[in-house]
């Protein structure tokens, strides 16, 4: 082997070792960005079910809930899903738009004529913004049926 077959060797030696550098860093860099998937809590209720959405790893890292929302929805045991995938199956409603490329994603779901647009910065229904809320304070209760 000569010289300029050596160099050249070096070269792409250092190049793939960089290329792999970065690969690893993206990753770790990704594993940070993405956070674990949405979940849906749905609870009987007298006339309906509630729905609240739960967002695991919030804005500070800790988790966070939506409002509660009372849908007209017919449940005889609680149900808990985990919003990781369009083909979810949702009680009494269907999901219409998921988007998963950066976690926890985007969905919206539809329980009768309203539509859920569940995001990262918050839940709409029905043009109306809610804020998340840190897991464990008070939430209000929106009636969804009226």
């Amino acid at each position: 082997m000569n010289a300029a077959s050596a160099n050249r060797a070096l070269v792409v030696t250092v190049a793939l070792l960089l290329v792999l550098a970065v690969a690893l860093s993206f990753d770790s860099v990704w594993q940070r960005v993405n956070g674990p998937p949405f979940v849906l809590v749905m609870t009987p209720a007298n006339h309906g079910a509630m729905l609240q959405f739960v967002q695991p790893e919030g804005s500070g890292g800790d988790a966070e809930v939506s409002p509660l929302f009372l849908v007209d929805v017919e449940l005889d045991a609680p149900a808990v899903r985990v919003l990781n995938s369009g083909s979810v199956e949702v009680p009494g409603g269907e999901v219409e738009f998921h988007d998963m490329t950066i976690t926890p994603g985007a969905f919206h779901l539809r329980f009768g004529d309203d539509l859920y647009r569940v995001m990262e910065s918050r839940v709409e229904v029905g043009g109306v913004s809610y804020e998340w809320a840190r897991q464990g304070t008070d939430v209000d209760i929106v009636d969804s049926t009226q």
